[in-house]
């Protein structure tokens, strides 16, 4: 059934997306949410997004955005790239929570997640069960560069040993992230090295 909220991920063009969203179907999931949808969705559906300043309350105002999804959804996912804290904070005030993922291809490709206990999206979360996380040569301020290792990392680049060889060493995957590992083990990615 998928108009139960479920927490999984449909993927689609674009271009469908878009037609489904502009004939006013059903969509329970979305895949994430960014800034650029937002900007997108006042940009390219002004009608159906004119009254949103006249609002009273993010409910309201967030019902308009909603509707066309089913109005199903529970949870927002997003991963490929850091997500700002006031979005996070903005979602989870109207009641959804907010999933913030790290990973890698190498890494099949989720290395943390935030999850209960560890809902601070402005870190990646901490590690994925069976995973383990260190921070390769740390400067003084605990930033260095961010190893994994687990059944779910890469074996090797196909065909290429010398690669291989470079970023995965006594069997720590070298994401060649730049990052450090609070307090609470979760990791907060600061760039690359």
């Amino acid at each position: 059934d998928t108009n139960t909220g479920a927490d999984f991920t449909i993927m689609e063009e674009a271009t469908e997306f878009i037609s489904r969203f502009s004939k006013g179907e059903n969509l329970p999931m979305m895949t994430s949410c960014c800034p650029a949808w937002v900007r997108f969705v006042e940009k390219n559906f002004p009608e159906q997004t004119k009254h949103l300043s006249s609002c009273k309350s993010p409910h309201e105002m967030f019902g308009a955005i909603l509707k066309p999804f089913g109005g199903n959804f529970k949870k927002l996912i997003s991963g490929g790239a850091p997500l700002r804290p006031e979005l996070a904070e903005f979602f989870e005030s109207i009641g959804f929570t907010v999933v913030n993922g790290y990973g890698i291809s190498e890494c099949s490709p989720l290395i943390s997640i935030t999850r209960e206990g560890f809902e601070d999206c402005s870190t990646a979360g901490v590690p994925i069960p069976n995973t383990e996380a260190k921070i390769l040569n740390p400067d003084e301020n605990g930033i260095g560069e961010i190893c994994v290792k687990g059944p779910h990392v890469m074996l090797g680049y196909y065909k290429n040993e010398k690669e291989t060889n470079r970023v995965i060493v006594d069997g720590w995957f070298n994401t060649e992230d730049l990052g450090y590992i609070d307090e609470q083990g979760r990791i907060l990615v600061t760039g690359r090295a």
